[in-house]
């Protein structure tokens, strides 16, 4: 008798088990899949492009969307698939180590462009040249404290915003620059002083990027 309600116990718990993962699949949710990392590329910028933006009911302050890019040739990224060597060594730089995590869904994460040396911000009037970066701020969301904090909150990423001047950013901030990112800066500080800004990308490998910021 004992062995008959024993066995009735395994199988009504089997079929509430069947029941739940049926409706886990009937409300969309997939089966857990491994990801052995939450960046699986890193873009090496060729161009950036800066626009002006407005900003409602602010008139003390001048705002910039910067955008880095690449021409897309397999040159300009770096994947495990193409050098797992240089990936891996980038990749541990960022904190990760392969080990990953398990996920239902894809992550959102903005990419992250990897060889910064320096951004710096150069005023010009006539001949002369005013480095700007101490009074230039960028500004943009990171996913360094997800990624450090063991992947914390997988079901909604949490970016950490941050903002400083070009002239205070360090090595690390480097590592963490996205596609996208603002720049600001006081209108009164550069408005009517220099005939243009320019914004200069200095890679690791020493090429420059430049690009006008409109004022």
């Amino acid at each position: 008798m004992k062995k008959i309600y024993s066995w009735a116990v395994v199988i009504v718990l089997l079929s509430l088990c069947i029941v739940a993962c049926r409706d886990g699949y009937e409300k969309g949710k997939t089966k857990p899949y491994h990801v052995p990392y939450a960046i699986d590329r890193y873009h090496i910028p060729t161009k950036c492009t800066i626009e002006s933006l407005e900003i409602k009911e602010e008139t003390t302050q001048l705002l910039w969307l910067l955008k880095f890019g690449n021409e897309g040739s397999s040159e300009s990224y770096i994947s495990a698939v193409k050098n797992k060597e240089l990936f891996t060594k980038i990749a541990l730089e960022h904190g990760e180590d392969g080990s990953g995590f398990m996920t239902v869904m894809p992550l959102n994460l903005p990419p992250l462009f990897y060889g910064l040396e320096s951004l710096q911000a150069i005023g010009i009037k006539g001949g002369e040249e005013v480095n700007l970066s101490q009074i230039v701020q960028i500004r943009y969301n990171s996913s360094e404290d997800f990624i450090h904090n063991g992947y914390k909150h997988i079901s909604e990423v949490r970016l950490k915003e941050v903002q400083k001047s070009l002239a205070t950013l360090t090595p690390n901030d480097y590592l963490w620059i996205p596609e996208e990112s603002f720049l600001l800066s006081n209108r009164s500080e550069v408005e009517g002083k220099f005939d243009r800004i320019e914004l200069r990308v200095v890679l690791k490998d020493g090429k420059v990027i430049r690009s006008d910021m409109p004022i």
